[in-house]
């Protein structure tokens, strides 16, 4: 029982009294007014080309808040009927278990069909054109590389790769982003692979300099290599010229893989095609070096531009020098022409590794390699209906036209560190899966055919190679499938003219001026 007692109200009134009494009234002083709290500023929005089963538009609009926890702001849009619009945004979950994307808020919706413009946060959203668009923009492989490989007997130094970060000629991304907006695309194209920071800066020299404020990767106990920062160096902050200029189509690179960078691929550039935490659902084999990260490729799908289906194929895990996963290869294969129209379009199949593309590696004393062999061994007998393949992979622009098959178009050029010069050369003699000697089917280490159901490719009979940093900018002409193109060199201007038709591209340089 408490021993304490109460206190009669009379008792609480005299001395109130007498308190008043002595100092006076006390005065009420009003509670502040709240202080207006301004929400966090977006720092990127843009929007993506994504399948009809995505949006009906084909369009999703992505912001990115650099603020944990912050509401997501509504689109303001208007029809083409002139119908005010407000469209409410949602939040894209932080993958459970990843590290290094904590201190940000993802925001996601399909937009719907008929607008006539769209902005959030006070940034402009591009839409789709009506019809087929009128300027293609082509470009990939655009990250700052910095990569430390461990010494490899009887070598006893660390090896080093490291682009110059900081000099925009040496990493000239944000001027090809800048040069592909003023060109006012209808549509741009990404052939892949974002993300190049896949080592933390070294600290000796000339490499720290080189590549000072570069973010930290790989967090300890990060099943995941990148983080938003990394991300945020190499693709948000020089590339957002390009998130107010036209729609994106953003294919998925061999650096995206889970093991990679595939956590900031799949939770801030994937339209919605696969969930968010893809990567992180495969956590246990990621992380466990005798359990290698499964194949997690996405389905293929397709975009309708007016006259042209571009198709997506996710050929993030194929291999270039040994045929692996065959079957989901085949059978994303045989999606992806399945979803070409019977008649009166285009197709054009987008993948990160070309299926036709080739160097010298090792230097001019080699003979060309033939690239990507497992696409080749299991794509070639599938895709003929495609009238073109766009893609990156390799560090350079190339194009190839071999008798029966998809012209080539490989585009990774767009900002990271290139090949060697010496790895170009002319054109092969002999197509893929030809042995360069016999002349005859391609023969693995173990003596048999790398690809015994295939017969040899043919030689190819046109293209061109440059190791230059540069874009592209495609347009449709009156005849049905064909298109003119420029392939143009950052800082410099035309370096090619083009023409694209069903199975051949012919690209001729542009002769500089005396």
């Amino acid at each position: 029982m408490s021993s304490r007692r109460s206190v009669p109200i009379a008792v609480v009134a005299s001395v109130s009294a007498i308190l008043a009494a002595l100092v006076g009234p006390v005065p009420v002083v009003a509670a502040p007014p709240p202080v207006a709290v301004a929400a966090p500023r977006v720092a990127y929005a843009f929007t993506m080309v994504a399948p009809t089963s995505v949006s009906p538009s084909q369009m999703v609009a992505r912001v990115i808040i650099e603020s944990p926890g912050a509401a997501c702001p509504p689109v303001i849009a208007s029809t083409t009927r002139g119908t005010a619009l407000r469209i409410g945004m949602r939040v894209v979950p932080v993958p459970v278990g990843s590290l290094g994307f904590e201190g940000i808020t993802v925001c996601r919706v399909a937009l719907p069909p008929g607008l006539a413009r769209a902005s959030v946060g006070g940034l402009r959203l591009p839409l789709l054109p009506t019809g087929t668009p009128q300027r293609i923009a082509v470009f990939g492989d655009s990250g700052c590389r910095i990569a430390t490989y461990p010494p490899t007997p009887p070598a006893t130094l660390t090896t080093y790769q490291v682009q110059d970060c900081n000099d925009p000629a040496a990493f000239p991304l944000a001027r090809t982003a800048g040069e592909i907006a003023a060109a006012k695309p209808d549509v741009i194209l990404d052939t892949g692979d974002y993300f190049y920071r896949e080592s933390d800066c070294p600290s000796v020299e000339p490499y720290a300099a080189m590549c000072a404020g570069s973010p930290p990767v790989n967090p300890p106990g990060s099943p995941n290599e990148d983080t938003y920062a990394g991300w945020k160096a190499d693709w948000f902050g020089p590339a957002k010229a390009l998130f107010q200029a036209a729609p994106l189509v953003l294919a998925r690179g061999n650096h995206e893989r889970c093991d990679r960078a595939g956590t900031g691929y799949f939770f801030l550039v994937d339209p919605g095609v696969s969930p968010a935490d893809t990567c992180q659902r495969a956590y246990p084999a990621i992380v466990d070096p005798l359990h290698p990260a499964p194949t997690l490729m996405q389905p293929a799908w397709v975009a309708r531009l007016g006259t042209i289906d571009l198709v997506m194929l996710d050929t993030s895990n194929s291999n270039d020098t040994v045929v692996t996963n065959a079957d989901s290869f085949a059978y994303q294969g045989r999606r992806a022409v399945a979803l070409l129209r019977r008649s009166g379009a285009t197709g054009w199949l987008v993948t990160h590794a070309p299926v036709y593309a080739w160097e010298r590696f090792g230097g001019q004393s080699k003979l060309p390699t033939w690239t990507s062999l497992t696409l080749q061994a299991v794509l070639d007998p599938v895709i003929r209906p495609f009238a073109a393949i766009w893609s990156g992979h390799l560090h350079l622009f190339q194009t190839v036209t071999i008798p029966g098959r998809p012209a080539q178009l490989t585009l990774g050029d767009g900002g990271t560190l290139l090949d060697k010069a010496d790895q170009g050369g002319t054109l092969p003699t002999y197509g893929p899966l030809t042995d360069p000697v016999t002349g005859g089917p391609l023969l693995g280490k173990d003596g048999t055919p790398v690809a015994p159901n295939v017969p040899p490719v043919p030689a190819p009979t046109a293209g061109v190679t440059t190791f230059t940093f540069g874009w592209a900018l495609f347009r449709p002409t009156t005849a049905p499938g064909v298109f003119t193109g420029v392939r143009f060199e950052t800082g410099k201007g035309p370096w090619a003219t083009c023409r694209l038709a069903p199975g051949s591209i012919a690209c001729t340089p542009v002769t500089p001026a005396p």
